[in-house]
């Protein structure tokens, strides 16, 4: 198996708008992560998938340190 980095949800070996589209369906519970997308897309590690997250995963594509 492949490592892939936090904030790629959909595993295209990019960190994108695409990803974040992908986040929002989980949060508002319109398709449900398989375990490694959990992982991929709690970011902060909370334990919850939430706008935090989102805000994190902008903050790489942006790359704001």
């Amino acid at each position: 198996s492949s490592c892939t980095s936090l904030g790629d949800v959909n595993f295209d070996a990019s960190t994108d708008v695409l990803d974040i589209i992908l986040l929002v369906s989980f949060i508002l519970q319109n398709i449900s992560p398989d375990s490694q997308e959990y992982i991929a897309s709690d970011i902060n590690s909370d334990g919850n998938l939430d706008v935090l997250d989102i805000v994190e995963i902008v903050d790489i594509i942006l790359q704001i340190d």
